[in-house]
């Protein structure tokens, strides 16, 4: 007997399945169809939403097909003989068997159909991707760019990424200055700021008055008890400015000290302007 067409095996189904509401003979059919089919869906492949969730209209579609893949996919016992069809009604679907029974799987809410536009077809793009570095007028490399110099134009001073000096094209006078993108304090063992710089980061050129320092980076940070400070030389968006005056007092701080640095003569001559450019 084909436990679809008996209401009484329908009746034991619903029983079984602890529900106690009244259906009649014409529901059955389709409702215990979906329950046959409920093993056969895959989370993967269904849309599920949480009340209150905004539903895209183009979900809810998806749901409504692959309820009438399902029907349609079922050929046991001669089921697919119904020919049962599923219908979209309002946020709804509507599932009408040849028999003439009917039944409805209410919808999750209000469909929100939001506006959506048309992608187009993907550019055939080359470009190159290899390392970004600076060159200057005369089209001679200077080194790698840097992202963190404070600056428009940084560049990595060694292998090691770190210090980083800023690069500052001076339109006025057709030269390219060199010095630190970033001005904070170091500080001094010695008072009015005499002897080696301490530097409380590693990141930065240290520009005091024409003389230039790098953190050690090979040390260390250390609380220590200084004597004095300075902000060194530096750049102000588009403008230099010198090193500021020592101020004196007791001030402590975790720092590093720092180590004499001369930079490389390719970049003490390099010709304005210089430019940032990307290796292939």
């Amino acid at each position: 007997m084909n436990p679809f067409r008996s209401s009484k095996s329908l009746e034991y189904l619903m029983r079984q399945t602890g529900t106690d509401q009244t259906f009649s003979s014409h529901l059955f059919a389709p409702l215990v169809l979906l329950g046959c089919l409920v093993p056969l869906i895959s989370y993967a492949e269904v849309n599920t939403f949480e009340a209150g969730q905004p539903i895209r209209a183009s979900e809810m579609n998806h749901n409504f097909k692959f309820i009438q893949e399902q029907i349609n996919g079922i050929s046991s016992d001669g089921v697919s003989e119904a020919g049962c069809t599923v219908e979209q009604v309002d946020s709804s679907a509507k599932i009408t068997c040849a028999d003439g029974s009917t039944a409805v799987v209410p919808g999750y809410g209000t469909v929100l159909v939001y506006p959506e536009g048309e992608i187009g077809e993907v550019p055939d793009l080359t470009y190159n991707t290899g390392e970004i570095v600076i060159k200057d007028a005369g089209d001679n490399l200077l080194g790698v760019a840097s992202g963190i110099g404070g600056t428009d134009i940084s560049i990595e001073l060694t292998s090691n990424k770190y210090p980083v000096a800023g690069l500052l094209n001076k339109d006025s006078s057709k030269e390219v200055l060199i010095s630190s993108g970033l001005r904070v304090y170091v500080f001094f063992l010695d008072e009015a700021c005499g002897g080696i710089p301490f530097a409380t980061y590693e990141f930065y050129l240290i520009d005091l008055a024409g003389s230039l320092y790098i953190p050690n980076t090979a040390v260390d940070r250390e609380s220590l008890l200084f004597k004095s400070k300075r902000v060194p030389a530096g750049f102000a968006g588009a403008d230099y400015d010198e090193a500021r005056p020592c101020v004196s007092g007791q001030f402590v701080e975790k720092a590093m000290p720092t180590i004499p640095y001369t930079l490389a003569p390719e970049l003490t001559s390099a010709v304005y302007p210089v430019r940032l450019e990307q290796l292939p």
